[in-house]
């Protein structure tokens, strides 16, 4: 294709008769100003020559589409003007609009000149009824696929009817289309399309990029970097707060195009960053309940099975002192490690473990005998070993003589650590309608049992 660059325009008939097609020598040159730095302020019958003038010498191909009226009007604008870069100019026949009732073949057209050029300028200033609005359709289309293509979208804005004109960009509003499209479909199922860029508004830049960096992190469950603040550096949901704000009490006006996405969206944020205040497995259920609702089944099946696991290893943990003292030790040094190649307290065993515990008759202990297994290994005599042995024994009786197991929990654990593992090997047994009522089953069963009635602790 290589680095070619156009100015598309669309030709209008200047007020002419579009019955007898004819120019007017007596037409009155208007007044054109211009916020657009490669135009000068000038007079004129019409945008062409003005368009001409000013891109061509700058290595733009001036590509003017046109009916055939309003080609016999503006090749009579181009001869008899006073300038002979814009007398020299040549209407080429690809450009001709057959039909100028037949939309299709029209946007067709448009779309293939915008895709014959690296960079292209378009001007909707002129034209009949549908055939601008057809061009910025099909530019808003281009825009989303490629931000850098459409440089400008160049419009004569009428400040005094038939007298003068001011030319401005209209580029930021296809900026606004983008940024609409990102925030709708962030709202409807997390994703950002890594294509959506935007060419001007560091706001919004900075905005999509945290809007990203949200999707991809629950996307993965990591929940502590989306919630989590420290000293250091402030969490994903509150960066996003924060940039949301700002955008919000911005002083253009033009942003307020945005606010009811945005405002949506704010409030959703701050609804998940609220959950950094709840602790433990309601946080988990109420992240699941969220991705569920957003159509992420394994997400959600996933938080849920955690959610369960750090459930009963909190009712565990109540069976006595020295144990909890054990299990919250065993968990701290799990969460300070979890960075570390070689970590040796790992949260999913515990909370799995767990599970095991309260859900099998068959536990001897395997959970207790992964704390402090660095410790372990680095034993030298006989003596410690037997000491730690003692140690686990005592507490795995203490587990088996005094949890009281409920079969509603039992069967809980069962069924989402069944839909899990169905779901984690390409759901191989299960339509995904009926995954579906089956997650949002344990969902109903795991806010009855264990948030509203809890039933391990009404069993005490």
């Amino acid at each position: 294709m290589g680095n070619n660059k156009a100015v598309i325009t669309i030709l209008g008939t200047i007020g002419g008769n579009s019955k007898t097609c004819e120019y007017n020598p007596n037409w009155n040159k208007a007044k054109y100003n211009s916020e657009i730095t490669e135009i000068e302020q000038t007079e004129d019958i019409n945008s062409l020559p003005i368009l001409i003038d000013s891109f061509q010498p700058k290595g733009y191909e001036i590509v003017s589409l046109y009916t055939q009226c309003a080609k016999k009007i503006q090749e009579q604008v181009v001869i008899n003007h006073n300038k002979k870069i814009v007398q020299e100019y040549k209407f080429n026949d690809d450009w001709c609009i057959k039909d100028d009732k037949d939309y299709d073949n029209i946007f067709s057209q448009i779309d293939k000149l915008i895709n014959k050029y690296d960079n292209v300028i378009i001007d909707v200033s002129h034209g009949y009824r549908h055939l601008p609005i057809l061009m910025i359709v099909n530019t808003i289309m281009h825009n989303i696929d490629s931000i850098e293509k459409i440089e400008k979208i160049i419009f004569a804005k009428e400040d005094k009817f038939g007298e003068e004109y001011t030319f401005i960009d209209l580029k930021r509003y296809l900026d606004l289309a983008n940024i609409s499209y990102a925030l709708t479909t962030f709202d409807r199922n997390y994703t950002v399309a890594n294509n959506i860029k935007i060419s001007s508004d560091n706001n919004f830049s900075q905005l999509l990029d945290d809007l990203s960096s949200f999707s991809e992190h629950i996307l993965a469950n990591s929940i502590d970097e989306l919630l989590k603040d420290t000293n250091k550096q402030k969490s994903i949901t509150t960066k996003l707060i924060n940039k949301i704000d700002d955008i919000l009490n911005s002083e253009d006006e033009i942003f307020n195009n945005l606010s009811r996405l945005l405002n949506k969206i704010l409030k959703h944020i701050k609804e998940i960053d609220n959950l950094k205040n709840i602790n433990g497995y309601e946080k988990l259920y109420k992240l699941s309940d969220n991705m569920y609702q957003k159509g992420y089944l394994l997400n959600s099946i996933t938080l849920l099975s955690e959610a369960i696991g750090v459930y009963c290893r909190v009712e565990i943990s109540k069976l006595n002192s020295e144990l909890s003292k054990k299990l919250d030790e065993f968990e701290q040094k799990a969460i300070s490690e979890k960075n570390n190649e070689r970590v040796y307290f790992k949260l999913y065993e515990l909370y799995n473990q767990s599970k095991a515990i309260y859900s099998t008759s068959n536990y001897k202990g395997i959970f207790l005998e992964i704390y402090e297994k660095q410790r372990f290994n680095n034993y030298k005599t006989k003596e410690k070993i037997q000491e730690w042995n003692r140690e686990i024994y005592n507490f795995t009786n203490l587990i088996k003589s005094d949890l009281e197991k409920d079969e509603n929990i039992i069967t809980l654990i069962r069924s989402i650590d069944n839909i899990r593992n169905n779901l984690a090997h390409a759901n191989s047994s299960k339509r995904l309608t009926d995954v579906k009522e089956d997650i949002k089953d344990v969902l109903v069963n795991f806010k009855s049992f264990c948030i509203n009635n809890n039933i391990l602790n009404s069993n005490k």
